[in-house]
């Protein structure tokens, strides 16, 4: 009898942990400790010790990632962010345009230091676009170096798609997302 009773318990105790990993919502993360008791009601038969209570933690839930803005004290408004043509990392000629102004703005601002943040759209897998997000990081750093911003004022990150600007499935919407971005570290 009391193989059976531990028995039941380990198989509640079990389908309520995944019962509980299951029904999470990522929207609405569960923050309350939730119990559960192991048996309802009077036991049958002969029971040494009351019926145990187990106390489970809330279930880990994955949260949908969002874009999130950058702080205030991170943006640098002086300086514009760069476009990119699909799937490329050259600098088209309009490009080269913004970044002249904001190489001047960089070199009048001597005490300022910036991430070259390199940004795709969502098409392609998450490894190619983290690598075409790095390429275009370090063609805008290329190109400012050689307009005289000194290279200890810039380092690059890439993000790939991760953190675009506009969600729309368009091509206007994909544009946005093309980008090289401008953070103060």
């Amino acid at each position: 009898m009391r193989q059976v009773h531990t028995g039941l318990v380990a198989a509640v105790v079990g389908l309520t942990a995944v019962a509980l990993m299951m029904s999470g919502c990522p929207k609405t993360p569960k923050t309350a400790t939730q119990t559960t008791s192991i048996s309802e009601g009077r036991p049958q038969g002969p029971v040494t010790s009351p019926p145990a209570e187990v106390i489970t933690p809330p279930p880990v839930v994955a949260e949908e990632r969002q874009p999130e803005a950058l702080p205030v004290e991170t943006k640098v408004s002086g300086l514009a962010d760069i476009y990119f043509e699909f799937d490329r990392s050259e600098i088209t000629p309009a490009a080269r345009t913004s970044l002249e102004q904001n190489a001047k703005w960089l070199i009048g601002h001597s005490n300022t230091a910036v991430t070259i943040e390199g940004h795709c759209d969502e098409r392609g897998t998450n490894e190619y676009n983290l690598a075409l997000g790095e390429r275009r990081a370090q063609a805008v750093k290329r190109v400012l170096v050689a307009l005289g911003v000194a290279t200890a004022k810039l380092s690059t990150v890439t993000y790939g798609e991760e953190q675009p600007v506009c969600r729309e499935h368009q091509e206007s919407c994909y544009q946005k997302n093309r980008r090289a971005h401008f953070a103060a570290r």
